[in-house]
């Protein structure tokens, strides 16, 4: 395709996206009509102060949340708690940036056709429906959105500014909810594989270490929230942990779980064979270790509290958009594929996904349900 030819089709997709977004978004709030402040909200509520900066550092759970706390705070004392749209508003934006940023990065690194095709699944992704209708998913979200943006600036290329910019994206992430480790560890492996990067990595310390400084000085207190991770029982949870959880993942992308273990497995034994060749993206191993390590850090805290904790669709908003980066950069890989064919490829997988999960979705809403029964995050 020539260059005209590309950049018109560049043009109109950021236009169909776009128009897709604010559908999303329109939808989002009009489903999220009726739903009140739920479960955890109300520790933020209760329990943080603005006024109080001792309140900021603690846990909540496992979690370092000062980044949502401050958020959550200031909307409390400004627009108040009578009504619940500023707050599923927040989080719908949150959801958009992330759309947003899955779409700059596959435009970059797999083509126009298939940033749409993948941004749209993400918009109108009901496999992780709780962190879009829940305002105090903002911690799971908004981390994800600082590690996509990391993610990004790393597609950009090497630069000094870039790495650092990528660092403290990461020191965000890390500082808004757990999910930002699994950042960390995405593009870590990432930078560690590609010599272009590799020289960068010492940056990382700076989310590492102020991680870690935290976790000494206060996080630990709540790490064994629901049970000691390093106990015997925890450790024999995450091997299975993991492969229930890559499946969810894979499976999220088509809404049909049931198939996600095949599908990772198509993608495991085409790795492993480019891997071999020395033909393996470093981001498709960075991604696939940050599901692994998303899986297993829940499997060791988490998956003891009832059977089916490990499929609640706040972690599979996550590691199913994960995974579906990861198989767009794997579809990206297929140069010799003509473009519209890995195109159409990933818009099979749309059509699939939003037949599967849009239903689920509205009929959840008619139900005035909140969908999984979140208990905690």
């Amino acid at each position: 395709m020539d260059e005209p030819a590309h950049a018109d089709r560049r043009r109109r997709n950021r236009v169909i996206f776009a128009i897709l977004a604010g559908l999303a978004y329109l939808t989002i709030l009009r489903l999220g009509f009726g739903m009140t402040f739920f479960s955890d909200e109300w520790a933020f509520i209760q329990n943080r102060s603005l006024a109080d900066p001792a309140t900021w550092w603690g846990p909540h759970n496992e979690h370092w949340s000062t980044i949502p706390v401050l958020v959550y705070r200031a909307m409390v004392e400004t627009v108040g708690i009578g009504s619940y749209v500023p707050y599923l508003a927040l989080v719908a934006l949150l959801h958009l940036a992330v759309a947003t940023l899955v779409y700059a990065l596959l435009e970059r690194s797999s083509g126009p056709l298939l940033a749409l095709s993948g941004s749209a699944i993400v918009l109108f992704f009901g496999s992780g429906l709780e962190n879009v209708y829940w305002g105090f998913q903002i911690g799971f979200v908004g981390a994800l959105a600082f590690g996509l943006g990391a993610i990004w600036l790393t597609e950009l290329g090497p630069t000094q500014a870039r790495a650092l910019a990528a660092a403290m994206l990461l020191l965000a992430s890390v500082a808004t909810q757990g999910v930002g480790l699994f950042m960390c560890v995405a593009v870590g492996i990432e930078w560690l594989l590609d010599p272009r990067w590799r020289r960068y990595v010492i940056v990382l310390v700076i989310p590492a270490a102020a991680f870690l400084a935290w976790y000494v000085a206060i996080g630990r207190f709540g790490v064994a929230t629901f049970r000691d991770p390093f106990s015997s029982d925890a450790l024999l949870a995450i091997s299975p942990s993991i492969m229930r959880g890559l499946s969810n993942a894979f499976g999220a992308i088509a809404g049909l779980p049931l198939f996600g273990f095949v599908v990772f497995a198509a993608f495991t034994t085409w790795g492993t064979r480019n891997l071999v060749r020395d033909d393996l993206h470093p981001r498709v191993i960075g991604l696939l270790a940050a599901i692994a390590v998303q899986y297993a850090l829940i499997g060791a805290v988490r998956a003891q509290l009832f059977d089916g904790a490990i499929d609640y669709t706040r972690y599979t908003y996550v590691s199913g958009i994960l995974a579906l980066s990861h198989s767009a950069s794997w579809l990206g890989d297929w140069r010799y594929l003509h473009e519209d064919v890995r195109g159409s490829s990933a818009w099979s997988l749309s059509a699939a996904g939003w037949h599967s999960r849009s239903q689920s979705t509205w009929d959840c809403w008619r139900s005035g349900a909140r969908c999984s029964s979140p208990t905690r995050t």
